[in-house]
């Protein structure tokens, strides 16, 4: 079972999507989902509590100590009782009594053995605390997804193969796993990362001394308007829904945007206040999140139906599709005389004409975006590709037949 896409579902994330789905985009089948992420958020503070793996964690994702061991309690409590009222349906029977009753029941079994940890270890022995991510079986399914790792396509092995692989990660000290392994490793998981490749346009503001790109490289803007206009008037207008979606990535652009820049007038343009945030990105906010400016949110948007014209051209594999999109964009820009980031114009003077701090940040913040939609797109095509493939539907089964 791939327990993290399980984590991934029965989290806040979804239930915060779910109310957006509801109550702001007033969608007709999302009526009646109250309870659904009522299910989710209960889960998702259960789960918090029961991967606790930091002594610095705030809130649900604290360690389990005396201070909050009321806190604790009270959700443990009311989640068990929360379980135990669970039905199968509106008028059906309980969860606990029916045929699918084996996680609820684990569930259970795992709260009350959290609870006699805590006041054994803690209240009655030497812990001042307790993480309880060093408790849970991630670190079994870690390995085991190392092992089957070293079989390449065989991820039933032998005895002899097991020894061989076990042996072959105690030499070299660190278990590594991969992507498509059961579990994901806690510890150190970075969220959005898409890419290594790096922002030049980055070090073009903070090193004015940095090779600047050859336009004479990149193809001319007239051609890809005549081979793009035919398809321009589909991606006119956007939904609400993309709308508030991209605001919130554009809030992720912001994010690399601030790690990376060094020119403090720069990054107040990045970070200025919005008039109108995204409604999607105000639901998930609880403090800690980057709020985008205005001017990143309409890049952002721009960059999404300049991203869109060239997916339906079929244009997302030609060469150097970063700069045709970045450019494409730019021309965008430039015909409806758009006025972004004015704030840096006083800024601009101060440099030279060819490090423009405004170009360069405006280039940087189309390359965040394209970068991860290039990404995304790249893992939907390899997703279609292997959709079909016996291997990938039937796996234990092509396994003991020898394929």
């Amino acid at each position: 079972m791939k327990v993290k896409l399980a984590a991934q579902v029965l989290s806040r994330s979804v239930a915060d999507a779910l109310e957006y789905a509801l109550h702001h985009l007033k969608h007709p089948k999302f009526e009646g989902c109250e309870a659904t992420i009522l299910f989710l958020k209960k889960f998702n503070d259960l789960f918090d509590v029961l991967n606790s793996r930091n002594f610095l964690g705030k809130g649900y994702k604290s360690p389990f100590m005396e201070k909050n061991k009321t806190k604790f309690f009270q959700l443990l409590d009311e989640t068990e009782a929360y379980i135990r009222g669970l039905k199968t349906s509106s008028n059906g029977e309980l969860l606990l009594t029916s045929q699918r009753k084996t996680g609820f029941l684990g569930l259970l079994v795992t709260l009350k053995s959290i609870k006699s940890l805590f006041l054994s270890l803690c209240e009655g022995g030497d812990l001042k605390f307790l993480l309880t991510y060093k408790l849970s079986q991630d670190h079994l399914e870690l390995f085991f997804s190392a092992i089957r790792s070293h079989g390449g396509h065989n991820n039933n092995p032998t005895a002899k193969q097991f020894k061989a692989a076990y042996v072959r990660l105690l030499a070299h000290h660190q278990i590594m796993t991969s992507d498509s392994a059961n579990c994901t490793i806690l510890d150190d998981t970075n969220i959005l990362n898409v890419s290594a490749s790096k922002n030049t346009y980055l070090k073009s503001i903070n090193d004015s001394d940095a090779q600047r790109d050859d336009i004479d490289q990149w193809p001319a803007v007239e051609s890809l308007v005549q081979d793009l206009n035919y398809c321009v008037n589909a991606f006119r207008h956007q939904s609400q829904y993309s709308q508030d979606v991209i605001g919130y990535v554009a809030g992720f652009v912001v994010k690399k945007l601030k790690t990376s820049l060094r020119c403090v007038d720069c990054i107040s343009a990045v970070v200025e206040k919005s008039k109108s945030p995204s409604n999607l990105l105000l639901i998930k906010n609880r403090g800690g999140l980057n709020l985008p400016s205005d001017d990143i949110t309409n890049l952002c948007k721009l960059g999404e139906k300049v991203f869109r014209i060239f997916n339906a051209a079929g244009k997302l594999t030609v060469r150097n599709v970063m700069h045709r999109l970045i450019l494409y964009t730019l021309n965008d820009i430039m015909s409806k005389g758009m006025d972004i980031f004015h704030s840096l114009i006083k800024h601009s003077v101060d440099h030279a004409p060819q490090d423009n701090h405004r170009i360069f940040l405006i280039k940087a913040v189309l390359f965040e975006y394209f970068k991860l939609r290039l990404c995304h797109a790249g893992k939907t095509e390899t997703e279609k590709l292997q959709a079909n493939k016996t291997r990938s539907l039937n796996l234990k089964s092509t396994l003991f037949k020898g394929h």
